[in-house]
């Protein structure tokens, strides 16, 4: 999008009679800088560039680099403050670039050249503070925005909430960012036509919340410009809206559903318990760090198994843990693992967790059971998070058989009980905690095929008697002692549960350790050379399966760095979408207010067309004899009794008047033209060069648009008139 645009308007009207033709209201809003006529609009062009070339790109102007400089500019953060005090919203969080582009563009409209002089006109003119609000709160919305997406939205989550949903219970959704409330109605008719479909009646409360004021009176009056029929289908025009005159009003059914309020979400609390919310193309104007904020209250503003409904160029990257895809290229996520609410003093804690609210909550409880020593609900729950937290692990560790926690990524979660004797030799390096690396790698062969098997059959296995070497066969050929020990081999016992998580849609492997016992009356002399050359062949194997699990671990290393390449990429390229985005919204949003004025000056030119032709008609029934010059006395029109005194017609308008013949019996008209042009007003009185004895009055008068002399007005008429 260009760098100061400036809409100039043709008019023949003086800027203090604009607001007749309903230009006036259009300036406010910015739509056009100018009103001028047709032989200024060149020379305020020509003045424009040349303002722009000396001028150049703001950031160049400004010298900026990064959005941390441009914090420290003493200029821009003054125009934050001015729009945090005026409207209570806080413009610093808002993406550089589109900040930059709106605060220069606007410099180009007022035409002003430095930051410092915009400042003052801000500080000073309040339309000129609301004009850069507005052109920063880019209030473009439409019904069905991506219809694919909102096709995917009523068959794989609506349906599902109202399947899901009581009669009795109410689904609540919040729309956030809602503008002019386009998105909030087609999500309520969504509801409104799945149920149709299913046959199923359900409550819905919709939430549509934005910061801008001027946006939520429109969205509440419910009132659609004609254009809309470009965006909704017939069928849901006719069944959702009412005609009203050239606009569209949202029937009452929709409107009760929907509750309309201000709210900003960078600040405000949000909203609880919600089974729907719709965030489209809002997180892309904010910086990364505002976008992570923002996500984290949605998250926690979820109910489990809740719905994310987000931009085509937006996602949940950062937060992706608690969501599954629903669809992916309608951004359609399900809550399905709640957020970690870890309860600590620790301030290191409170900077990395993004819920910390709940973290400052729980510390209060902990303040106010110190202060209250009656059993309160707050002591109940301290008590339970104790027990929890601290008294069930050790008594686990005590009665509990060594055990081993893995999740269904075959990593392991938790440790109870001293596993030692089940694990590997821990070496130098990067520490993996998936239980096949880390058991003894005879012990992971078969726990994995039993926890397989588990996972398959949904039943407890249990295996006996599991013969374990006592140290690998390398480490007995170096200390031979140990055999003579009569430590060579174990047996154990292994069971395996699988376990489902209320709070996790996620299946755990309980693997248990028990009846561990040595066997000792094995001893060195006993083994055979059979029994040698299998240890001697399986520690090949062991030795073969170690560089095997190097190269894999090589591999994944590989895979790992090139998949982070491939995010930063990613992310370079969502940052550079979301910036096309915001900008095809901005100028969606200069052609929704072009078409507007495009709309208001049809009006005019009808009214004018029809206003000239009653002023002819007016001349052609008093049979005057009227003839218009422009400043090179040029025809511009005449009426019908022209043609009795000038032999012109139709297609001479436009030609030198002293090209024609006339039957008037007068030779200085040219002079006595130009002395009109200089001023002056020539009455004569004259007779007809083919008839003496008939005399006509003759007026010659400035044709003057604002005190200035565009042409000349002959008046003919015959005396007797």
């Amino acid at each position: 999008m260009p760098y100061g645009n400036v809409v100039l308007v043709e008019t023949y009207f003086s800027n203090e009679e604009a607001h007749f033709v309903h230009l006036s209201s259009l300036r406010c809003n910015h739509v056009f800088n100018k009103g001028l006529t047709m032989n200024d609009i060149h020379k305020d062009v020509k003045d424009f560039e040349a303002a722009g070339a000396e001028t150049g790109v703001l950031e160049n102007t400004l010298g900026i680099a990064s959005y941390d400089e441009i914090l420290t500019r003493e200029e821009l953060s003054n125009i934050f403050t001015l729009l945090i005090e005026e409207f209570n919203v806080d413009f610093s969080q808002f993406k550089l670039t589109t900040v930059v582009r709106q605060v220069h563009r606007l410099m180009g409209v007022n035409e002003l050249d430095t930051l410092d002089s915009y400042y003052e006109l801000l500080r000073n003119n309040s339309d000129a503070l609301v004009a850069l609000k507005n052109a920063l709160l880019v209030n473009v919305s439409s019904f069905f925005r991506d219809t694919d997406a909102f096709e995917q939205l009523g068959k794989s989550v609506i349906a599902k909430l109202l399947q899901k949903t009581s009669e009795d219970h109410t689904i609540r959704i919040w729309s956030v960012g809602c503008s002019t409330g386009e998105e909030a109605i087609s999500i309520a008719i969504q509801f409104f036509e799945e149920m149709e479909v299913l046959n199923i009646k359900r409550q819905i409360r919709i939430f549509a919340t934005d910061v801008d004021d001027e946006a939520l009176k429109i969205a509440k009056q419910g009132i659609y410009p004609s254009s809309i029929t470009n965006d909704v289908p017939q069928h849901i025009l006719l069944k959702y809206f009412e005609k009203d005159g050239d606009s569209y009003l949202i029937k009452s059914a929709v409107r009760r559903s929907i509750l309309f309020a201000r709210h900003n979400i960078m600040k405000d609390p949000a909203f609880s318990k919600l089974d729907l919310i719709s965030c489209r193309n809002t997180l892309i104007y904010f910086i990364p760090s505002m976008q992570r904020q923002i996500l984290s209250v949605l998250t926690c503003a979820l109910k489990d198994y809740g719905y994310l409904f987000t931009g085509m160029s937006e996602s949940v990257h950062g937060f992706s843990y608690y969501y599954d895809v629903v669809h992916d290229r309608s951004r359609l996520y399900c809550k399905t693992k709640r957020p970690s609410l870890k309860y600590t003093n620790t301030h290191s804690h409170l900077a990395s967790n993004p819920f910390t609210g709940h973290s400052q909550q729980f510390r209060s409880s902990l303040y106010n059971l110190e202060n209250n020593a009656s059993g309160t609900v707050e002591h109940e729950q301290l008590l339970s998070y104790v027990i929890q937290s601290s008294i069930n692990p050790q008594l686990l560790s005590v009665w509990m058989p060594p055990s081993v926690l893995i999740d269904s990524h075959g990593r392991v979660v938790y440790i109870y009980g001293d596993i030692a004797p089940f694990v590997s030799k821990v070496s130098s390096g990067r520490v993996m905690n998936y239980y096949k690396s880390f058991l003894r790698k005879s012990l992971a062969v078969v726990v994995e095929n039993a926890i397989e098997r588990a996972i398959e059959t949904n039943e407890i296995i249990q295996l006996q008697n599991i013969q374990l070497s006592a140290n690998s066969p390398s480490d007995l050929d170096k200390n031979p002692s140990l055999s003579e020990k009569g430590i060579v081999s174990e047996n154990i016992d292994i069971r395996v549960d699988t376990l489902a998580s209320n709070d996790f849609d996620e299946m755990f492997s309980v693997v248990t350790f028990s009846n561990y016992r040595v066997n000792s009356d094995v001893v060195l002399d006993e083994f055979k050379p059979v029994h040698r050359e299998k240890i001697l062949e399986y520690s090949k194997a062991l030795k073969r399966i170690e560089v095997l699990e190097h190269e894999l671990q090589q591999s994944r290393e590989y895979l790992k760095l090139t998949v982070e390449e491939l995010e930063v990429t990613n992310e370079e390229l969502q940052t550079s979408n979301e910036e096309l985005l915001s900008a095809n919204e901005e100028l969606q949003s200069m052609n929704e207010e072009l078409n507007e004025l495009n709309g208001d000056y049809q009006d005019q030119i009808s009214t004018l067309e029809t206003s000239n032709q009653d002023n002819l008609q007016l001349l052609n029934a008093a049979n005057l004899a009227v003839i218009f010059l422009d400043i090179d006395l040029k025809i511009k029109g005449f009426t019908a009794e022209a043609g009795q005194y000038f032999n012109i017609v139709t297609q001479d308008v436009g030609r030198p008047l002293h090209h024609f013949s006339h039957q008037l019996s007068i030779t200085e008209l040219p002079a006595q033209l130009d002395e009109v042009l200089a001023g002056s007003t020539v009455k004569l009185t004259t007779t007809l060069a083919n008839n003496e004895n008939r005399q006509v009055h003759i007026c010659l008068r400035p044709y003057k648009v604002e005190e200035k002399v565009m042409g000349v007005v002959i008046t003919i008429y015959p005396l007797e008139f």
